[in-house]
């Protein structure tokens, strides 16, 4: 391929004193600021893209010679010139550089280690661009936005190709990073896990010689859920609160105005140096992932560690297991949840009195009384059915489950707002759109 004429000098201060005086001519008086913009963006670019190219130039032509002698000592004759392509921020440029080599050893081009050139022909600053682009955004809106702003052409599966490539370094880089200075951490050390069903595509079941249905039959689905272990690692201050303060907080009418404890709660600190973490490859691949930085963050200034986990008993046992010095609390929201769907059971969806019901049920949970509220439950169900089922369950499980001390520590965690589950579906935010885990791992790498 032709290599990009190395423009002179002298060209590029001509080029740049045209640049100029389009800004201070006569009829840049009458352009709008919007038309100007556009202009000098281009402009600009294709200054950038002609010192970019006598830049590489001389840097290879500084390589010039009879003989390349590597730093291992083995030399090299010269063979030729090769040229090279190089997608820069400013456009692609190709370039011609000396290319040595000997036979039964290889060839190299010196000058390619010399500027550190990557292996592929996108620049590192295209290469970062591109995919913190493509994390945030489908990989086509991305690809629009750089061909208009800095006619950059990159394929999506270029992109693509990219993310996988990069994804693994991620682990090397929160291992690099050192864990928050002590004096900035509070007394308590949380642990999250949750789960969280995401929606998937399914490969393809259909078999040879058979076509998929037109419409799908009862209870069919063309996709499916797969859950995502959630994970949050952070530190919080110890916060003491009544069970009425936190029945309160969780039932309380938005437009009910001011309320006594709503200064306290404004001041309250909030979670310290938060982590999140999300992964498809089940419960002992989160707490596993978990594991290192809580190992960093461990130490003599805390004062308690907790682990905060929804009814799952599967994802509790792993806790546990994994970390067996933790105290293990139970989410009150998603006991909440319970009570809720069976008010709607028992009071419909319409009845004002499901508010008061549910917050004298709410209160017996946090004062450890969820044996009256099992009790309550069979009482005031007529008929078997499956809020009933799911309710009694649940509850008895967390009879079983809530102590005196891990009671306590509601006020410390999970019931001072922090919950990560909770604060999905309060923002209405879910997952990342379900993908690679390549690409779902770069951006959790980006927003940490």
């Amino acid at each position: 391929m032709p290599a990009t004429p190395a423009p002179r000098v002298h060209d590029l201060r001509a080029h740049f004193e045209t640049v100029l005086e389009g800004v201070l001519s006569a009829e840049a008086q009458s352009v709008s600021a919007d038309m100007m913009e556009r202009r000098l963006l281009g402009q600009l670019l294709a200054l950038g893209r002609a010192l970019f190219a006598l830049f590489l130039t001389t840097r290879a032509v500084a390589t010039a010679g009879r003989v390349h002698a590597d730093p291992g000592g083995v030399e090299r004759p010269y063979h030729d010139e090769r040229t090279r392509p190089y997608v820069s921020i400013f456009g692609r440029v190709v370039f011609a550089r000396p290319y040595f080599y000997r036979k039964g050893v290889g060839g190299v081009a010196p000058v390619d280690a010399l500027l550190a050139l990557p292996a592929t022909t996108c620049s590192d600053l295209v290469r970062e661009t591109a995919e913190e682009m493509g994390v945030g955004e489908a990989y086509h809106k991305g690809r629009g936005v750089r061909r208009r702003l800095l006619g950059l052409e990159l394929s999506t599966r270029t992109l693509r190709e990219q993310v996988v490539e990069d994804a693994p370094e991620v682990d090397a880089f929160y291992a690099q990073q050192a864990p928050p200075v002590r004096g900035e951490e509070a007394a308590i050390l949380v642990l999250q896990a949750d789960g969280k069903g995401v929606p998937i595509v399914r490969p393809s079941t259909i078999t040879a010689g058979t076509s998929a249905p037109l419409r799908l039959g009862k209870g069919q689905k063309r996709g499916g859920k797969k859950e995502a272990m959630l994970t949050a690692i952070y530190t919080i201050t110890p916060a003491v609160r009544t069970p009425e303060g936190v029945v309160e907080s969780l039932c309380r009418d938005p437009a009910a105005g001011p309320r006594v404890g709503d200064a306290e709660r404004a001041a309250r600190e909030g979670p310290r140096h938060k982590r999140l973490w999300a992964t498809l490859a089940g419960k002992d691949a989160a707490l596993a992932e978990a594991a290192a930085p809580v190992a960093r963050r461990d130490g003599p200034h805390l004062t308690h560690h907790v682990a905060l986990t929804d009814g799952s008993q599967a994802l509790q046992e792993r806790v546990q297991r994994q970390f067996p010095l933790f105290t293990l609390v139970l989410d009150l929201i998603h006991a909440t949840e319970y009570l809720w769907k069976a008010a709607n059971a028992l009071l419909g969806e319409a009845n004002a009195r499901r508010t008061a019901w549910v917050k004298a049920r709410t209160l017996h949970l946090v004062r450890s009384q969820s044996a009256a509220v099992v009790a309550d439950l069979l009482h005031l169900a007529d008929t078997p059915g499956r809020a009933r089922r799911t309710a009694h369950a649940h509850r008895a499980h967390d009879r079983r489950r809530l102590s005196g001390a891990q009671r306590a520590l509601y006020g410390l965690c999970r019931l001072s707002g922090t919950g990560l589950a909770h604060r999905h579906r309060r923002d209405r935010r879910g997952l990342p759109p379900p993908g690679q885990g390549s690409l779902r791992t770069l951006r959790y790498a980006l927003d940490h």
